[in-house]
């Protein structure tokens, strides 16, 4: 007779199968198969749930399906066309809610889903050395329930890349640092995708690492964590965040063995308030002997949308180089491999109404805004129709929604002093027919991206133009028009052809205030401190002295006191 453990791993494992199946089935089965409408919805009040996971189960067919509740609530798929089958709708911060076994018929089927919320319990106040380490079968109170609301997130990650639910504007890269970060080469990518996949791997050249066979090294998808194969090999641990993780949940998981190829250790972070996965901090451990000065780590940041898809918003891992010089040590370090890059959500400007027999209700425009220069979402951005008709602002997480009567065919415009100081385009134009929606987002490009595109002449490949931005105000915070910006720096040495020509060049560039009291320079170097000067008629006011920041992207804002 199987023990309870087994009996909560068979479940938990057929559940994961069944939601790992449904990431990469088909749109539908052969046209004419029965609907199933299902109407996710609480349990308290039958309010509808947008953006719950739906997914019908086959008993006999092998694949399953799968969809996310609109804003009504509302979900239609496909039956199978012969044999029982089951409805599952699940949604991070509710209790799974499963159908008794229906059967096809000629009509289509309605399921009413009602969901009912559900808390985390919290981790013991102990610290690493005390928590006990065990299979997820072991743990039914609170690694199990944790696991719970991070598998939805996983298996709604999978789904939302395998059938392309969300446009992402993508940016990858791969670079090799040194030991102090410094960039020593770099190849970059942008693309737009339904995927970030495929990631990236980092294959070790043969004999590199002093192993037999040489490791490779890749970011875990969605897929990896969530397969018996990683459940079943590791042992999981609840723990409470510190640091930059305070007020977070994690639950810490680790090899049960070490065999003889590297594995995976780490933690999963999630919010307790919202149950909503954060990201995935992970390490590889029983790396080659040669490579374990230093750490083989990486992250993996997770984001849900507001349609209820979930998508990678950021991702990382960095693996130690060996130095191969004749004085260096026999596990010496030369610095860093690095791969990773940014998926940010991609809204059309122009998107297709909604398909209805009446084309009546609230038009919605939603988006969101994206501040690369911080890796965060920009709150506070003021966002309106240049009609002016409409307003609205983003809110903590960058989005906003616009609601609007009839059909709309306008711009919006988007207001906030990042958006002014880094010169991003704020007008966008929308179209969308009455009753239907649209998806406007605007993204402040990488500080790399900035420097390229606001400082397109300075510099070269191995020493790029630095940039100076920020804005000029008085006491008051009115912005000053029209004052005189200046940058000084010395240049230690000037190479023409190989040979020094030149030493502790002095170099200066000059600009003015525009009309809110912005300014922009570009061409210091990073070698030495910039000294900026703000003159205001013809009378210097302010003189500061900042070192150079190794983004190469320096934001000061200045105060001009009162005379």
């Amino acid at each position: 007779m199987a023990s309870p453990a087994q009996k909560v791993s068979h479940t938990r494992h057929a559940h994961i199968r069944a939601l790992a199946a449904a990431a990469f089935v088909a749109a539908g089965f052969a046209a004419g198969a029965q609907e199933v409408r299902v109407e996710v919805v609480k349990h308290a009040d039958g309010r509808p749930i947008p953006g719950a996971l739906v997914v019908v189960i086959p008993e006999r067919e092998p694949t399953s399906v799968g969809k996310f509740s609109d804003r009504d609530g509302r979900a239609t798929l496909t039956a199978p066309r012969r044999g029982g089958y089951r409805v599952r709708a699940e949604q991070v911060g509710y209790d799974t809610w499963v159908s008794v076994v229906l059967v096809p018929s000629s009509a289509p089927t309605r399921v009413r889903a009602g969901m009912k919320p559900r808390s985390l319990r919290l981790p013991p106040l102990t610290g690493r050395s005390e928590t006990h380490c065990s299979n997820l079968a072991e743990q039914v109170t609170v690694a199990g329930d944790m696991w719970g609301e991070i598998r939805k997130a996983l298996a709604a990650n999978s789904i939302t890349e395998s059938q392309g639910l969300a446009p992402l504007d993508i940016e990858s890269y791969d670079r090799v640092v040194d030991q102090n970060g410094s960039v020593v080469s770099e190849r970059s990518e942008r693309r737009r995708g339904n995927s970030i996949r495929p990631y990236n791997v980092i294959a070790l050249p043969p004999g590199a690492s002093g192993a037999e066979v040489s490791p490779v090294f890749s970011v875990p998808e969605a897929s990896t964590l969530l397969s018996d194969q990683f459940l079943t090999t590791h042992c999981f641990t609840a723990i409470r965040g510190a640091g930059p993780e305070n007020g977070l949940l994690g639950l810490e998981f680790k090899p049960a063995k070490l065999g003889n190829r590297p594995d995976l250790s780490g933690v999963l972070w999630l919010d307790p308030a919202t149950h909503s996965l954060r990201h995935l901090a992970f390490d590889y451990v029983n790396i080659p002997v040669s490579l374990r000065a230093a750490r083989a780590t990486g992250r993996v940041d997770f984001q849900q949308l507001t349609g209820g898809e979930w998508v990678v918003t950021r991702w990382q891992l960095r693996i130690p180089r060996r130095d191969h010089a004749p004085t260096a040590g026999a596990n010496a370090i030369a610095g860093y491999r690095e791969i990773g890059g940014v998926a940010r959500n991609a809204g059309s400007p122009v998107v297709a109404p909604v398909a209805t027999a009446a084309a009546t209700g609230a038009t919605r425009i939603t988006g969101s805004v994206f501040d690369g220069t911080t890796g965060a979402p920009l709150p506070g951005v003021e966002v309106s129709t240049f009609s002016g008709s409409h307003r609205t602002s983003t809110n903590r997480g960058g989005g906003y929604e616009l609601a609007t009567d009839g059909a709309t065919t306008d711009s919006l415009v988007f207001d906030h002093p990042r958006l002014r100081l880094f010169r991003v385009p704020r007008v966008r134009p929308v179209l969308v027919a009455s009753g239907g929606r649209a998806q406007v987002s605007v993204v402040i490009p990488s500080v790399a991206a900035l420097r390229q595109t606001l400082c397109p002449a300075g510099g070269s490949r191995l020493q790029p133009s630095g940039l100076a931005v920020g804005y000029v105000r008085d006491d008051a915070g009115n912005p000053v028009a029209d004052a005189q910006v200046s940058a000084t720096w010395q240049v230690l040495w000037i190479e023409e052809k190989g040979r020094l020509i030149s030493t502790n060049e002095r170099r200066s560039v000059d600009g003015r205030t525009n009309a809110d009291g912005s300014y922009l320079l570009c061409g210091f170097t990073r070698d030495t401190p910039v000294t900026i000067r703000v003159t205001v008629d013809g009378t210097p006011r302010v003189e500061e002295r900042y070192p150079i920041p190794r983004s190469m992207v320096l934001e000061r804002d200045f105060r001009i006191p009162a005379r």
